[in-house]
């Protein structure tokens, strides 16, 4: 299940992740200048660390990115500047699909082909016999 959301951010008044609900998980995907005649920062902080996402101005209005925040970290967005930031993005379900790209699930998959493959090619050399 996808949530679409959005929030908008005044200068050094932080918006805690905590607010996600339980199995959902933040895509951050779009940060947009409110005014583009001032410049802002965008940073996260997780776990008390500190983190330039973006920097938004008369060059760079909008920018469009592709990051995933988990609920279970101590998150929270803060713009630093002269101008109101708006963040877009959705939530989604931490269920994770079950996927043949997985390497490990790859490897495990390719193993029990090719002991089947032997045990038919053994089995089909007996008939023969």
């Amino acid at each position: 299940m996808i949530i679409f959301w959005s929030f908008q951010l005044k200068p050094n008044e932080p918006y805690k992740l905590s607010s996600l609900p339980e199995f959902y998980n933040f895509h951050l995907t779009t940060v947009t200048l409110s005014n583009p005649k001032k410049q802002a920062n965008l940073f996260a902080i997780i776990d008390k660390q500190k983190y330039l996402i973006a920097t938004v101005n008369s060059h760079f209005i909008l920018h469009n990115l592709d990051l995933r925040f988990h609920r279970s970290q101590k998150c929270e967005f803060i713009a630093e500047g002269g101008a109101e930031i708006t963040v877009l993005g959705y939530y989604t379900t931490l269920k994770k699909e079950k996927s043949i790209d997985d390497e490990d699930e790859f490897k495990a998959i390719a193993f029990k082909a090719n002991k089947i493959s032997q045990e038919l090619e053994e089995l089909h050399k007996k008939k023969k016999h």
